[in-house]
């Protein structure tokens, strides 16, 4: 009886001729059914304790500090353990300090004027608060013994210096290090306005047509609530920039109204600690490699190694009372 079966089926397939596909035809219709509207409780958790680097997970209990001694270039020996999990789309951790903030909320509070291009994030001077001490950071997906090197310029990877809220302009310098003298003139005398409401920012005045030294442009952190912060030119006429001196393979041209990456708003690239997370997932910057690009993924509870540069800091004590990581969506 199987044998017959199997016999009248591969009869059926022969007569079937090849690559035939009928459509279905509608015999009637049923009324369609309403569904009404549905949603997911957004959910989203963040905490951060301080633990010992090479401690394991989730790493022995600790306090942020980095000793005390001479004008050298510090391994914290500490990381902070970053615990998140949402269900949220299209969000960032960032990392920040915030020592313009007044009301007793910066304790001590960064006396600098950021219109200059100065940047107070990292830890102040407790007695002369014009003395910013730089902080950098890592992201890791395990808790290592971070090896940070001995000074910045030779570390193992790419590490972050962290930024502060108050951060309004830059140095040109620290974008176009490897740019000819013109070309960083360029970007010191461009005109700038933001891309989303056409407005002009407040420290656009220090990018009025002159060559300033030191030379910098405006560039904002970001602030909640506020019109999108990234920066498009305001020049009528294309501006060509090699920024790092290699020629026309690696050179940018600018036109009237491009957003200009060098004045993406910090929140968006540098105080990214990571993104894209779901769940306990996120994706985070991967310093160990030349390009900006590239990325990882972590594993909530993942880590962030840091250290800080004492080596050209005056005698006395520094500190921070706003280090702040946040949860954001955009």
């Amino acid at each position: 009886m199987k044998r017959f079966m199997a016999g009248c089926t591969s009869l059926a397939v022969a007569l079937m001729p090849a690559g035939q596909a009928l459509a279905y035809t509608t015999k009637t219709t049923a009324t369609p059914i309403s569904v009404v509207t549905s949603g997911v409780t957004p959910t989203q958790t963040l905490s951060t304790a301080v633990v010992t680097q090479g401690s394991g997970e989730p790493g022995t209990a600790s306090t942020l500090t980095f000793g005390t001694g001479g004008n050298t270039y510090r391994d914290s020996g500490r990381a902070i353990r970053v615990t998140v999990d949402t269900n949220l789309a299209a969000n960032r951790i960032l990392i920040y300090t915030n020592n313009l903030a007044g009301g007793g909320v910066a304790n001590p509070q960064c006396s600098l004027d950021t219109e200059k291009g100065n940047d107070c994030g990292g830890l102040i001077g407790v007695t002369d608060k014009s003395q910013v001490v730089p902080v950098l950071w890592a992201v890791e997906d395990a808790n290592p013994d971070y090896n940070f090197g001995a000074s910045p310029t030779d570390a193992t990877g790419g590490e972050v210096y962290i930024t502060d809220r108050a951060h309004v302009t830059t140095y040109v310098d620290a974008v176009l290090s490897g740019a000819t003298t013109a070309d960083k003139q360029k970007l010191d005398t461009l005109a700038f306005r933001r891309c989303d409401d056409q407005v002009t920012p407040v420290a656009n005045a220090d990018n009025a047509g002159t060559f300033d030294d030191p030379q910098r442009y405006p560039q904002l952190f970001g602030q909640p609530g506020v019109a999108n912060s990234d920066l498009c030119s305001a020049s009528a006429s294309a501006v060509t920039i090699d920024p790092d001196g290699a020629g026309a393979q690696s050179a940018i041209t600018i036109n009237l109204g491009d957003k200009v990456n060098f004045a993406e708003e910090l929140s968006k690239n540098i105080a990214v600690v990571a993104f894209n997370c779901l769940g306990t997932s996120c994706t985070a910057p991967d310093l160990s490699t030349a390009s900006s690009a590239d990325s990882k993924t972590v594993v909530s509870p993942f880590f962030l190694p840091v250290a800080a540069d004492f080596r050209f800091a005056p005698g006395q004590d520094y500190a921070t009372s706003t280090l702040t990581l946040e949860l954001v969506t955009q």
